[in-house]
């Protein structure tokens, strides 16, 4: 694999704080919900392509891209949004997110077009550790 490159064709949803119920933690519907679309979106994606997980290190880049200005209230901290991506994303597209070894992540805006880009690529420096 050179690189695989992912849209998410919807609104980036940043990861909740789990809420608690009768001594359990769960996730809020919102979160829940966003977790499931991306997670069809790339089991789809891996079954037309016939995609494998992937295996070794991997280096990662997104790119959130919202309706509101980087820096609004409302987009939410750039560590959720990586959480939320790399959360849905494990046992799915590669095994454990311990895999990834380096991650650049940037918030964007787009109002016509709300969406998230995802690139993965092998960690080239696996082999110097």
């Amino acid at each position: 694999m050179r690189q695989l490159i992912i849209e998410i064709p919807f609104d980036p949803i940043p990861l909740s704080r789990p809420k608690f119920s009768h001594g359990r933690a769960y996730l809020p519907p919102r979160s829940r919900s966003y977790r499931a679309a991306v997670q069809n979106i790339v089991k789809e994606l891996m079954r037309r392509r016939r995609l494998s997980p992937l295996t070794g290190e991997l280096n990662c880049r997104l790119k959130f891209f919202r309706k509101f200005k980087p820096s609004a209230r409302n987009f939410g901290d750039i560590d959720n949004h990586v959480k939320a991506i790399f959360d849905a994303l494990q046992g799915l597209l590669f095994a454990d997110d311990r895999q990834i070894v380096s991650v650049v992540a940037q918030k964007l805006k787009d109002p016509d077009r709300p969406r998230t880009q995802i690139t993965f690529k092998p960690n080239k420096n696996a082999s110097d550790r």
